[in-house]
């Protein structure tokens, strides 16, 4: 008997449904998946001893607390610290994520030097002698070229021996990181303030020490002033979405209510030597004025200047973006004033003075070199500059540094990643990554009293793996390691025998005066712990100034950062989230812009349907962005959320990995006051 059709069919049927019921394919499944684990590059924790190690958190200057679990000494998963008195228990997704940095395949591992387009590798001495050539030549020629250190922390140990060397080299000059905080004198008692008039702070979604502030946000009323719908704005208790670059011209509407109103605090204006200078520059921006520039009815600024002073203790805070970077100096000037009119300087609730750590001999003030913004220094000035990327500052504008470079110029960047301003670097140095080296962690910006802790090596570092401070010892010849010098700072907080030491291990609290020695407090802080100094007592400030010599600066913010443009009609707004929009990320932090949408990812724009439908493009398009500096090209995302007229492009990795988001910022371009938070743009389809 022959084999017919329906007999054909059977017997495949039947085999195709006898191959799913063995085990092979289940099999050769397993396998593949078993080989492609054990890629080379793809990490194989080690089997041993389980422990819990502590220390602080150095990816941004929150200084949270750390509970590392660890096989062996391989840190296998990061937790904060429950009890800890400023993070209260909580670390962010970059945080929680951290221990995946130094195992990164990008990562720069051994020197390199720029030839043409590409790098190649270099011994270290190589690098730091054409840098010391260049400061002998300086020195020598008598020439005005400056030495410059750019510093994405300031604050730290490390910044303090960066400002000493500066105060010897020729012509130094030490100068903060476009998005870096200062090493401010003042800090936020948000634990006891009313309301929080944010302009374009991400106050709830990681600004300032997030696990203090949102324990705090059960007790404050938050005001968010902002352009783009973002999280923060969606929480707020009230968001004011004002036209893009107006924040200057709300910030005298309002204080043009609260003086005409009589809503301010009489006896801090008097202390304003300059007041009457600032209440006829607020009288020329009534709520109407503000109005139109800002785009918010008049009636609602009259009603936020009363709710802004109308539930205990404000205050007004200018927001640094980690992808847009700073405010101007304008805007800041006319938010700060808000703070003088709230009467919030040196009152519980509001702004009060802090110290800090004690120093170790020979780090007394007049000894350092002053810090600086990148906009103070002259242009065409700097002959050689040296970039620490302390991993904690957002994207930078490579033009806001560019401009300040000499024709025949050196910059070194001491990095982990090719990224952001690495790029551009004449020779890469590699430096330790997170958890791989010493180092310690000041008070974060927004904590009133002084704190130290330090965040130990819980990993070795590369071989050729260098620190800011050796790089300059190899330069010099010789000098204190940084693991000495900290050493020297924790003598110096046991010598003042004030403050308290808390313990990550049980929570528990400790008077400095009661440690017996300067040895047994660094191993406390070794161990995992963080010195707080005494609580400063509230203190109005004497004289002071609201304008200063910035009058023209505050009145020419307030009168609009953009004018109108008929061949680039859109407003190019760029925002970033911190963590992310600097440098490399954890793989798995993908999963917040390439899975979950959570993030939009640095590839794509945000567009109004109105504005989209206008030229002609739709929802995952690619569009052309074009300003008159230049072009990048971005996946278009159409979102009812975003104003008409505005191009949303956040700043930060690439869904794609074929995008640089350095990019956008450089077709931004650079203020004349160094900011690039702003720009004028065309748009139209790939």
């Amino acid at each position: 008997m022959g084999l017919g059709r329906r007999d054909l069919l059977k017997l495949m049927g039947g085999g195709a449904a006898g191959l799913f019921l063995t085990p092979v394919p289940w099999r050769l499944i397993d396998g593949v998946a078993i080989r492609t684990e054990n890629w080379p590059g793809v990490p194989d924790p080690p089997r041993g001893e389980v422990r819990t190690r502590y220390t602080t958190c150095t990816l941004c200057p929150a200084a949270c607390g750390v509970r590392a679990r660890s096989v062996v000494d391989q840190p296998v998963s990061l937790a904060g610290v429950a009890a800890h008195p400023t993070s209260a228990g909580v670390l962010c997704a970059a945080g929680l994520c951290g221990h995946h940095l130094p195992l990164l395949p990008s990562r720069v591992r051994q020197p390199l030097a720029r030839r043409g387009d590409k790098f190649q590798p270099v011994p270290i001495d190589t690098v730091a002698a054409a840098v010391a050539a260049a400061l002998e030549d300086i020195r020598n020629s008598g020439s005005a070229e400056r030495v410059a250190v750019l510093d994405a922390r300031p604050g730290r140990t490390a910044s303090l021996i960066y400002r000493r060397w500066l105060g010897t080299a020729p012509n130094g000059i030490y100068l903060l990181a476009p998005s870096a905080d200062s090493s401010a004198s003042l800090g936020i008692d948000i634990a006891r303030t009313g309301t929080v008039l944010s302009f374009g702070a991400p106050v709830l979604d990681g600004w300032g020490t997030p696990g203090r502030v949102l324990e705090a946000r059960r007790s404050f009323r938050l005001i968010q002033v902002e352009t783009r719908q973002s999280r923060t704005a969606l929480l707020a208790d009230g968001w004011l979405p004002i036209r893009p670059g107006t924040e200057a011209a709300l910030a005298l509407g309002i204080a043009n209510v609260l003086i005409a109103e009589k809503l301010y605090d009489a006896a801090a204006a008097r202390s304003a030597s300059d007041f009457a200078e600032y209440a006829a520059l607020a009288a020329e921006f009534p709520p109407q004025r503000a109005a139109e520039l800002t785009g918010l009815p008049a009636q609602t600024i009259v009603a936020a200047a009363r709710d802004f002073v109308g539930h205990g203790t404000a205050v007004a805070v200018a927001g640094s973006d980690p992808g847009a970077g700073p405010m101007g100096d304008g805007e800041r000037i006319a938010i700060a004033a808000l703070n003088v009119l709230a009467g919030s300087i040196g009152r519980e609730g509001g702004f009060l003075p802090r110290g800090e750590a004690p120093r170790p001999p020979g780090f007394e003030e007049a000894a350092l070199a002053p810090e600086h913004g990148i906009a103070d220094a002259p242009d065409a000035s700097i002959r050689v500059l040296i970039i620490d990327d302390a991993r904690a500052a957002g994207a930078w504008c490579w033009s806001a540094i560019e401009r300040k470079l000499a024709r025949a110029h050196i910059v070194v960047a001491l990095t982990g990643s090719l990224d952001g301003a690495a790029r551009h670097a004449d020779f890469v140095v590699p430096a330790p990554a997170y958890l791989e080296e010493v180092e310690d962690a000041p008070a974060p910006p927004d904590v009133p009293a002084a704190m130290f802790s330090l965040a130990g090596a819980l990993l070795k570092p590369p071989p050729e793996a260098v620190d800011g401070v050796d790089f300059l010892n190899r330069m010099a010849g010789g000098g204190a390691a940084l693991a000495d010098v900290l050493k020297e700072r924790v003598a110096a907080i046991h010598a003042a025998r004030r403050g308290e030491v808390f313990h990550y291990t049980d929570g528990a609290r400790t008077a400095v005066s009661d440690v017996k020695s300067a040895e047994d407090l660094w191993k406390a802080l070794e161990e995992g712990g963080c010195w707080i100094d005494r609580r400063p007592a509230p203190k109005q400030e004497g004289r002071v100034t609201i304008l200063g010599a910035a009058a023209d600066r505050v009145l020419e913010a307030a009168s609009g950062r953009l004018p109108a443009d008929a061949l680039y009609p859109l407003a190019l707004v760029p925002y970033g989230w911190r963590g992310a929009s600097g440098g490399a990320v954890s793989p798995i932090m993908t999963k917040l812009y390439q899975e979950s949408d959570v993030e939009t990812g640095g590839d794509t724009v945000e567009l109004h349907p109105d504005t989209a439908q206008r030229y002609g493009i739709a929802d995952r398009q690619v569009a052309i962005v074009q300003t008159r500096c230049g072009s990048c090209r971005r996946r278009v995302r159409v979102d009812d959320a975003v104003m008409p007229g505005v191009i949303q492009a956040e700043v930060g990795p690439s869904a794609s990995g074929n995008c640089r988001p350095e990019a956008l910022l450089d077709a931004c371009g650079v203020a004349g006051d160094g900011t690039w938070r702003l720009a004028r743009a065309s748009l139209r389809r790939a």
